[in-house]
């Protein structure tokens, strides 16, 4: 819940105001619930008290109908964030205090715990893939996010309003309010999304259903209570519980036993060579399969064949494949998307692992992101 009229449970619904027929109409097609917590905000529109879409996102959402046929379930968006292993970065605005900073990295901790093929990673660069933003307004308007993933990554920014989240109020909702946007940002819709009344207190039923409400099966078909998608707060934490870990689990599962990196513009894959990481158009034994290993965050990649790890310890024109210690981070890897392809980019170093040079080797070099030769497919 982001409204605070929404923690209060009152039973009279707030008049919906300066929002259209026809926009209301097309919430309805897309599946959202619109008889509270729907209004004109800012250039957009608050739906479900903390989701904003603009109308353009509304016009796509309402473009792709489906049909879920329960009432309350676990339900995520047609779009979540692709890849079978993906770096997600999240960039929190220096101006929150030291309460919520910490509740941050306790809300990345509770999704990197899952072993989900998502990994979430604080970073100060504002360049992130998530930003989570300060603003002040005396209003009911807690917080939101800016809606659903698109073009395949995840929707940003979230923004929290500090009249509320401050170092004073130290709201209990902190950790669970930041998943929960999240959640959003990698394209989870509310729980109850099809009965408010369930968290809310107020609404009912919608009736209607689109794009976004998609069932995940596995998931209870009765009301999941404490789940941290639910559209309203009681001002508690509520840690995932089983059936949200079902659901996440379900919708971001962790990498496969192992994966072939294939160069999107080579074709060819990668593979180790006695230490030396090698590419080649075929792919015929177990040297050309890696293991993805979680790793504070990050992933280190190990050899099938040699149990060996692809790094860059030496600082060599060529990218290694030895044995080191566990916190040694010239071992540690983000995945990053780009283009529908995955890059990979050294956590000690910087740089990406690519084949600009054509040399016989694989190289760890800044290269910009367009460059197909540091782009990879990630698959079995």
């Amino acid at each position: 819940m982001i409204l605070l009229l929404a923690c209060q449970k009152k039973d009279n619904a707030p008049a919906l105001r300066n929002v259209s027929d026809n926009i209301i109409s097309k919430l309805q097609a897309a599946g959202f619930h619109t008889s509270e917590g729907l209004q004109k905000y800012k250039d957009g529109y608050l739906v479900e008290y903390d989701i904003f879409l603009t109308e353009e996102q509304i016009n796509e959402l309402a473009d792709h109908p489906v049909n879920p046929k329960v009432k309350v379930e676990h339900y995520k968006s047609s779009n979540i964030v692709p890849g079978p292993l993906r770096t997600i970065y999240v960039y929190i605005d220096p101006t929150f205090d030291t309460y919520m900073q910490n509740a941050l990295d306790k809300a990345l901790e509770r999704y990197n715990a899952l072993n989900l093929s998502i990994r979430l990673i604080r970073t100060p660069d504002t360049r992130a893939e998530i930003n989570i933003l300060a603003f002040y307004e005396a209003s009911n308007v807690l917080g939101y996010s800016a809606g659903f993933p698109s073009g395949g990554n995840p929707a940003s920014p979230i923004k929290l309003n500090t009249y509320y989240y401050n170092g004073t109020s130290q709201r209990a909702d902190a950790i669970t309010t930041i998943a929960h946007e999240i959640g959003h940002a990698i394209g989870f819709r509310h729980t109850d999304y099809m009965n408010r009344a369930f968290s809310c207190g107020i609404g009912g039923n919608e009736g209607t259903a689109g794009v976004g409400a998609e069932y995940i099966p596995g998931t209870p078909s009765g009301p999941s209570a404490n789940s941290w998608m639910l559209a309203c707060s009681n001002n508690t934490d509520r840690p995932f519980t089983a059936e949200d870990k079902v659901a996440l689990t379900t919708v971001y599962p962790g990498p496969p036993a192992w994966v072939r990196l294939k160069n999107r513009w080579t074709n060819a894959y990668l593979y180790d060579d006695n230490g030396i990481v090698r590419y080649s158009s075929t792919a015929p034994d177990d040297r050309y399969k890696w293991n993805l290993e979680k790793i504070n965050g990050f992933t280190r990649i190990r050899n099938v064949s040699s149990g060996k790890y692809m790094n860059i310890e030496h600082g060599y024109s060529y990218v290694e494949c030895i044995l080191l210690p566990i916190s040694y981070a010239s071992a540690y890897w983000a995945f990053e998307y780009t283009d529908g392809y995955t890059r990979l980019r050294n956590q000690w170093k910087g740089g990406y692992i690519n084949l600009e040079s054509q040399n016989g080797t694989a190289q760890n070099t800044d290269v910009p992101a367009h460059f197909l030769s540091s782009q990879w497919i990630v698959a079995q």
